[in-house]
């Protein structure tokens, strides 16, 4: 299994994965001329049909699904909600067969009612596993709650957590920087993550150093002081939106 990371927009991340048997998979192709560039090798040898992988609905992850189906008359469109175009409404524990591809689906709702992780195994291979998560989890941080609350995102980073650990997170924006500057205010840089270039973790890797999913990392500050895991989760969110609003 390839997946191939495309950038988008200012921030966003799309994809393209490809399956053993030269399946495709696009995950939020917002700039589907784009992603059909990336693609243009894969679609010529490709003999399944184009399946898209929406993991919620703002139209900086979905609006590119109108055209894809334009594009790929054929192409089947999985998203939460009705919002994106779909062609199929995803439940939470829907397991999706293309060819080798096994693809779970996860309801995390918080972020928007309709978001959803996917985690897709390569039947034919041990590799790991990848999981697509949109905006509810980025690098060492988790997303604005636009339609939920901080007991919603702790439920939804707990369901997260439960995959194995060496599962590949693919994040829906690249927010690495920013995230790491937060940290900062609080804690210091993780050792084994300082001189590292990459901007994905693994499920295991965001379960020991990002705070909102390990809330023992600042559960000592006084800012923190006998507060529960969720009272933590949403002290924090406050926090980093407002660093957001003054840089």
């Amino acid at each position: 299994m390839q997946i191939i990371p495309i950038g988008a927009r200012e921030t966003n991340l799309m994809y393209i994965i490809v399956g053993p048997q030269n399946e495709l998979v696009f995950v939020d192709p917002v700039e589907p001329m784009k992603i059909e560039k990336e693609a243009e090798q894969f679609l010529a040898t490709s003999e399944t049909k184009i399946a898209v992988l929406t993991t919620h609905h703002h139209e900086d992850h979905s609006a590119g699904n109108a055209k894809i189906k334009r594009m790929h008359l054929t192409a089947d469109i999985y998203a939460g909600s009705s919002q994106s175009y779909a062609t199929h409404i995803c439940k939470d524990g829907d397991v999706i067969s293309i060819g080798a591809l096994r693809i779970e689906c996860m309801h995390i709702p918080c972020h928007t009612q309709d978001s959803f992780a996917y985690t897709v195994y390569d039947t034919t291979s041990k590799e790991s596993a990848a999981v697509f998560v949109g905006g509810t989890l980025f690098y060492l941080g988790c997303g604005i709650f636009f339609e939920g609350t901080a007991e919603m995102m702790h439920s939804a980073l707990k369901k997260i957590s439960s995959l194995p650990s060496d599962t590949v997170v693919y994040y829906g924006h690249e927010y690495k920087e920013s995230n790491m500057q937060f940290r900062r205010v609080l804690i210091p840089d993780p050792e084994d993550l300082c001189s590292s270039e990459r901007i994905f973790l693994t499920v295991g890797e965001e379960k020991k150093h990002n705070f909102y999913m390990n809330t023992s990392l600042v559960e000592k500050r006084k800012e923190f002081s006998g507060k529960s895991p969720t009272e933590i989760i949403h002290t924090l969110r406050q926090m980093k939106n407002a660093y957001n609003s003054q840089k």
